[in-house]
């Protein structure tokens, strides 16, 4: 996936290289005229010194105008934050995070830092939100950062990044989008068909126009962000997939549990409608900035948020947010609502259809009331109804209500 952006990078890199050596032999001769001054003007009399200081003033007003050059870096993997957020700094505030292995995350948790959590960079590069780089010679001023991360990972990465400190509560792990397809260990298919050439140089090619996009740059100087907009049609496709999640996370919703990555949902749908977009643009992004995202590509996002809310469910549940808890908490808030004192296993599931599928669905979350003496199964007590299967009975705990 990546070996485009790599190949891409490397012949940036090789296309200015002279530039850079020749703009980092004017820095050094620069630096070595202005160390030379302050060397005269600290051996000069008294009356030369103000001269020599004019001199000194002017030079190191243009060293510090100039910056020191640096190679394009599109794509990073094994990095700490602070040289993340140096590299975002050098780079206009743009750059990737691949990485086949889950190690960034160990590194954001504390492992270079004393275990004290360093993730900044990673929350403001998502959102957006202005970056400072502060170093020993300049701080810097990053504007509107755009940190992608692309993570290729086994399960095991997942398990425990929830309880990680900080991860959940300051939302790092609500902003990926998750996706955990089944292992095809056992049933692979031996010497699968190769990708059709043609697919792979027009993917390389797109890929290639897309990273090739200049930003524009205002009479001031300044990077101006170009702005994509939806068509009516499509905006209407984005506000009823809105309405239909935004119930899915109220206490009782699907997302209750994941609320932290639900409540970004639509926000991402709107991201991934813009890659879509300009995907679909991508051999057509000059001279003019191709036109409003159409309402098919929307309802592609979309497609791409359904698929992602199971997934999403589910990398949580390895990280450690138990689905369990959260539904004895659907049932509990039932159980209260409604005032019962005693109940079946078939009232409770019939009353909270809309979140079990099946009966069976229900015994996990009834067991964790159980353990936590919410209720109590009566012994012997089964009830039997024409034409159904048998259903244990609970008591509620009397102290509840």
């Amino acid at each position: 996936m990546t070996k485009p952006l790599i190949q891409f990078e490397k012949e940036l890199i090789e296309s200015q290289l002279d530039k850079i050596a020749i703009e980092k032999s004017e820095y050094r001769i620069l630096e070595s005229e202005l160390a030379e001054l302050e060397k005269r003007c600290a051996k000069a009399k008294p009356e030369d010194q103000p001269s020599i200081k004019q001199e000194a003033k002017a030079k190191a007003k243009e060293l510090s105008a100039r910056k020191l050059p640096v190679l394009p870096k599109l794509i990073v993997d094994d990095v700490t934050a602070e040289v993340l957020a140096s590299i975002l700094a050098e780079q206009k505030g743009r750059v990737g995070l691949f990485s086949a292995e889950g190690g960034i995350f160990d590194t954001l948790a504390g492992r270079y830092s004393n275990g004290t959590p360093n993730f900044d960079v990673l929350l403001k590069g998502h959102s957006g939100d202005d970056l400072r780089v502060d170093r020993r010679d300049r701080s810097e001023h990053v504007g509107k950062p755009a940190l992608t991360i692309g993570l290729a990972v086994q399960p095991e990465v997942l398990r425990g990044l929830i309880d990680k400190p900080g991860f959940r509560g300051r939302g790092l792990i609500g902003r990926f989008l998750y996706s955990i397809p089944q292992s095809t260990i056992g049933k692979r298919k031996i010497r699968p068909t190769p990708m059709n050439d043609e697919i792979a140089r027009s993917y390389q090619q797109n890929i290639y126009r897309l990273a090739a996009i200049e930003p524009f740059v205002n009479d001031y100087g300044e990077i101006e962000h170009r702005l994509i907009r939806l068509s009516k049609d499509a905006d209407d496709y984005l506000a009823a997939f809105e309405e239909e999640i935004e119930p899915m996370l109220g206490e009782d919703g699907d997302l209750a549990f994941i609320g932290d990555w639900g409540g970004k949902l639509a926000g991402a749908t709107v991201r991934l409608a813009g890659i879509l977009h300009l995907a679909e643009n991508a051999g057509n992004l000059r001279p003019k900035w191709p036109g409003n995202v159409s309402a098919e590509t929307m309802k592609n996002a979309i497609a791409i948020s359904r698929y992602l809310l199971p997934h999403a469910r589910l990398a949580y549940a390895e990280m450690g947010a138990d689905p369990k808890i959260e539904d004895a908490k659907y049932v509990l808030r039932w159980i209260k609502r409604t005032g019962l004192r005693e109940f079946t296993e078939r009232d409770a599931f019939e009353g909270t259809k809309g979140r079990f599928k099946q009966v069976a669905g229900i015994r996990p979350a009834l067991e964790v009331l159980e353990d936590h003496a919410y209720i109590r199964p009566e012994e012997g007590a089964i009830e039997r109804r024409r034409g159904r299967k048998s259903s244990p009975k609970y008591t509620v705990n009397p102290n509840f209500n």
